[in-house]
């Protein structure tokens, strides 16, 4: 007797025990008694089966395992599985890319891979690694024209896009690449710093020139219009120094006229330097070149008179007038031309462009010009050349 038999017949024996124990100290009757020990058998030997089948079948499983354990460390192990054929390959190194810019390419160099890509014959092309190439190039123009030469993210964007198997065209082979290389040449890359340099020299430039078209819109337009805008302008500037200003509205007034081509207000010439205060009429000398005033006689008429007729005076420019110089220079000129010499003389005696007493010779002439234009820095200083002094 084994040790599950033991266990199984006590088990049933306290089954029965215990109805029959409980019936005797409850005075029951007999009949309910042997009822009560009958049920209490047969459920302990309903648990009991049920039990004993459960453990059996977990035997069973544990038995099964140890087996099918010690048959795989008795069997030989299976082959490794047979290692992948690497595809064929060609290396692309000296190839070019056409960028974004003409005439600057991209150098390019990969490694291209193919394999089959139909049920057709895989070795019915004699060359298939120009296959490959070609299809690989073909892709890598369409990304690379999109691309500046500058642009280094065409080295990713190409690696991105070959890196991916496709179709050739043909539609024999599917192609990709690996270790793809793009960049510019250094010739090239020097050619663009050259061309980036004059780029943003020439914007400075145009920033430039706009920001002076600007301050001169700004002051002409805005800050010169009027005497009354440049003072408050030129007080905007130095805030600090009031009585400055106000000494310097004259010269302000002359700035502003000179500005508009205009002349001084009569409300602000009593500020100007005494010699700048009476505008003064335009000089002779605006006279257009190689055209000499009509002469108001002829040299005919000069010949017969010792002093010009008052007809005749009436007509010409006051000799009296100091603004007339030049007149009676360019008159005497013009006697002279004519071989009257000393007519021309007492032209320029009438008009004063020279002493009296000088001889009359060729360096007259130059010599008055000289004194009408070279002369005295302070007289031509105060001459009035036009608006604003």
């Amino acid at each position: 007797m084994n040790k599950n038999t033991t266990g199984a017949i006590a088990v049933i024996a306290g089954a029965l025990l215990v109805p029959l124990g409980a019936g005797l100290a409850a005075d029951w009757p007999l009949w309910l008694t042997i009822v009560l020990m009958t049920g209490a058998l047969v459920i302990t030997l309903l648990v009991l089966r049920g039990w004993y089948d459960h453990r059996e079948q977990a035997e069973l499983r544990a038995e099964t395992e140890y087996r099918r354990q010690m048959a795989a460390q008795q069997a030989p192990p299976p082959p490794p599985p047979p290692a992948p054929v690497a595809p064929p390959s060609h290396e692309v190194s000296s190839g070019s890319l056409p960028s974004s810019l003409d005439g600057i390419p991209f150098r390019f160099g990969c490694t291209v891979h193919w394999g089959p890509a139909t049920a057709r014959p895989f070795d019915s092309h004699t060359d298939q690694a120009a296959i490959a190439a070609a299809a690989v190039v073909q892709r890598a123009q369409q990304i690379s024209r999109m691309h500046h030469p500058e642009d280094d993210t065409v080295l990713h964007a190409l690696a991105a896009s070959l890196g991916q198997p496709a179709t050739s065209p043909d539609g024999l082979l599917s192609v990709w690449a690996t270790d793809v290389k793009a960049g510019v040449g250094q010739e090239h890359r020097e050619h663009l710093r050259t061309l980036d340099a004059l780029r943003r020299q020439q914007q400075v430039q145009e920033r430039q020139i706009e920001h002076q078209r600007m301050m001169r819109a700004y002051l002409g337009d805005e800050v010169l219009t009027s005497v009354g805008s440049t003072v408050v302008w030129w007080l905007a500037r130095t805030d600090e120094n009031v009585r400055e200003t106000v000494d310097l509205i004259g010269t302000l007034a002359r700035l502003s006229a000179a500005a508009n081509n205009a002349e001084v207000d009569e409300l602000f010439r009593h500020l100007l330097p005494e010699h700048l205060r009476e505008p003064a009429p335009a000089p002779a000398f605006f006279t257009p070149p190689f055209s000499p005033p009509e002469p108001a006689f002829t040299v005919e008429d000069a010949e017969q008179m010792t002093e010009p007729p008052a007809v005749h005076a009436d007509l010409l420019p006051d000799p009296e007038d100091a603004d007339n110089g030049l007149f009676g220079h360019q008159l005497a000129d013009l006697v002279e031309q004519h071989g009257h010499s000393d007519k021309a003389q007492r032209v320029r005696e009438s008009y004063r462009t020279i002493d009296a007493d000088e001889p009359e010779n060729g360096t007259n002439s130059s010599h008055a010009q000289g004194a009408f234009f070279d002369g005295d820095p302070d007289a031509n200083e105060n001459r009035d050349w036009g608006a604003g002094g």
